[in-house]
């Protein structure tokens, strides 16, 4: 999508798109928490997790760049909060590490491509095809 034609939206990016997937997942994965946990660590789970796809999407239409780049650090942020409440939740027992360690993984992946992209707009203010 993104690759062969001009980024025009913050949905034409892989890192937002694949955001997005991490979202789901972590909405499918707490869901299976139990009950006791649907107000606490699973509900943080969930924040933290829609917190990357929104930042990226509100830092894509801000208009600044270094705003642009400021929203990007805080999705950042968010994945790293997100590892930690899902380490948290494997180390209480509230899931398992056959859970966690996938969604573990597309967190590193997605932190990756964020500092791509962060690199890149702090060179040359572009977003590429990231």
């Amino acid at each position: 999508m993104a690759t062969d034609a001009a980024i025009r939206s913050y949905k034409d990016l892989r890192v937002w798109r694949e955001a997005m997937d991490l979202a789901k997942a972590c909405y499918r994965m707490s869901a299976c928490f139990p009950r006791d946990e649907a107000c606490g660590l699973a509900e943080e789970v969930m924040r933290s997790a829609v917190s990357v796809p929104a930042s990226i999407a509100q830092g894509f239409d801000s208009g600044h760049k270094d705003f642009h780049v400021q929203l990007l650090q805080a999705a950042r942020g968010s994945l790293k909060r997100l590892e930690t409440h899902l380490i948290l939740a494997e180390r209480v027992a509230v899931t398992s590490a056959k859970a966690t360690t996938p969604i573990l993984a597309h967190c590193q992946d997605i932190g990756q491509i964020l500092d791509q992209l962060i690199r890149s707009l702090q060179r040359h203010g572009t977003t590429d095809t990231q």
